[in-house]
Parts: C-alpha cells; structure tokens; sequence
C-alpha cells in the first residue's frame, strides 16, 4: 500500500500550537492567540458537573507530548461560551473556551 502526499513529521515547532492538561495529563490541543490566551474546546476544560478542573495547565514551545517537555503554564482563568452545556455525546455549536 502507497500513501500518496504523506511524509514523516519531525519535531520541529509549531508556534501556533498547545497541548492542554489535566493533573499532568494531555487532554486536548489548543491555539496561541497571544501571549496570555489559549483557544480550545469548552468540553477540554468543563467537567460533565460544570466544574472547570483545578489543576488545569497548557504547555507551549514543543510539539512533543512528553512529560518534561515544553514550558508549562497556569491557567488562572476560563472564559466559557455562555451557551456551552455539557452534554455527554452530543457536539454543541457553542463549544469553546479562552484560557488566561
């Protein structure tokens, strides 16, 4: 089998690009807006109980997931759609968040 248009991706960064985490662990991906705001999904941040979790950090400056990598940051706000619910299963037109 031949994969046409697709070649291997070697660390290099990506200045565009965060990986969000819970307790340590990669959750999901974000997007630098600036130097303070990350741009993600609403369900990455807000539990099914509509808690945002305490331990909530974004790293930047790797495109590697391993511990160790990256600078790490503290999330010390969360801006939730206003329409956003979390609804398990189901997609929502309103699911983003800002991290500051």
């Amino acid at each position: 089998v031949q994969s046409i248009g697709v070649y291997p991706i070697t660390e290099t960064p990506y200045p565009h690009q965060a990986s969000i985490r819970k307790f340590g662990t990669h959750v999901c991906s974000g997007s630098i807006i600036d130097k303070q705001h990350i741009l993600t999904a609403a369900h990455c941040v807000v539990s099914i109980l509509g808690s945002i979790a305490d331990d909530t950090t974004v790293f930047t400056g790797t495109n590697n997931l391993v511990p160790g990598q990256g600078k790490g940051h503290k999330v010390f706000k969360v801006f939730v759609h206003e329409n956003f619910k979390f609804k398990l299963g189901e997609k929502s037109d309103d699911d983003v968040a800002i991290l500051r």
